[in-house]
């Protein structure tokens, strides 16, 4: 779950056929870091490395440095965190609930 979640590598350069799309969906450590950055660059104008140069804004640094889009707020990565949370919670639940039943097909299956 730490590859696709930006801390390594960015999003883009990941392989794109099961790390990109499915993992970086399902991560709750890519949404989670992406809001964090949101929320901690966004607004925010930093000096530039050389002086007398323009400041740097926080959202170039997103974008440019960090390869995170701001088309849309950290409200929505909040949002999906919790939708992944509830949906985890319910397909666990739903796993739980029906181990015996799928045990004992897998014993029938297997004893034959």
């Amino acid at each position: 779950m730490l590859m696709p979640s930006n801390v390594a590598r960015r999003i883009t350069d990941i392989p794109k056929f099961f790390w990109r799309y499915p993992m970086s969906y399902i991560s709750y450590i890519a949404w989670s870091i992406e809001g964090q950055y949101k929320n901690d660059f966004v607004g925010l104008e930093f000096e530039p490395l050389i002086p007398g140069d323009r400041k740097i804004k926080g959202e170039v640094i997103l974008k440019e440095i960090l390869g995170i889009q701001t088309d849309y707020s950290k409200w929505w990565d909040v949002g999906v965190l919790v939708l992944l949370l509830i949906s985890y919670r319910v397909l666990f639940y739903l796993a739980l609930k029906h181990r015996d039943r799928a045990s004992s097909i897998l014993r029938t299956t297997m004893s034959e």
